[in-house]
């Protein structure tokens, strides 16, 4: 599939500013700390490279190839790139929209990732109609809704009693984020409930 190229004309030339509603993925004061950038600095950055009318992989390469920061920083700096020349709105992703959460459980995490695993398990806390990819034991897991939008799952161990796991739904239509939202966090509060009570 060739690369997806960008309308020039959303870039305000001459001017490293980011569009009016431009929302950042990270603050100014975190990517400066950990790219050596601020915003400002990376969007005159990579105008001069004319990002603008590249597409997200494209800007990724551009990233890559010529700046020393590691590759979750190179999509952040990226996907903050494309939010301040309107190329990206919040939610949004390389296919479609996307809703993300998450949540910290007061047990191991190989016993948040049986809640996962196990299908009967995972019916108590989340009765959705899905397909189970990919998986890698205590660490991620790649499923496919009924509707044929995408979710992929994280699990962190925290220590000893204690984990996370991170949801993004992906594929979603921008009217559905918000709903989508709410539903992860009330399911994830279900999980919680049913792994800490035991």
């Amino acid at each position: 599939m060739p690369a997806r190229s960008r309308p020039a004309a959303a870039v305000s030339r001459g001017s490293a500013r980011p569009a009016a509603d431009w929302t950042p993925p990270v603050t100014d004061e975190s990517v400066s700390a950990k790219t050596g950038r601020s915003w400002e600095e990376w969007i005159t950055a990579l105008d001069a490279e004319g990002c603008a009318a590249m597409s997200h992989g494209d800007i990724v390469s551009v990233i890559a190839g010529k700046f020393t920061i590691g590759p979750w920083w190179q999509q952040t700096v990226t996907v903050g790139y494309e939010r301040a020349r309107g190329l990206r709105q919040v939610n949004e992703t390389t296919k479609g929209f996307g809703a993300s959460a998450s949540k910290t459980i007061n047990v191991g995490v190989d016993a948040l990732w049986h809640a996962w695993d196990d299908a009967k398990t995972r019916r108590r806390w989340l009765p959705d109609h899905l397909t189970v990819r990919k998986a890698t034991a205590s660490r991620s897991m790649h499923i496919t809704w009924d509707d044929g939008t995408d979710v992929q799952a994280w699990f962190t161990d925290k220590g000893p009693g204690k984990s996370a796991v991170s949801v993004e739904h992906r594929k979603l239509q921008q009217a559905d984020v918000a709903r989508v939202k709410a539903h992860w966090k009330e399911r994830l509060d279900a999980m919680k409930r049913l792994l800490e009570q035991g």
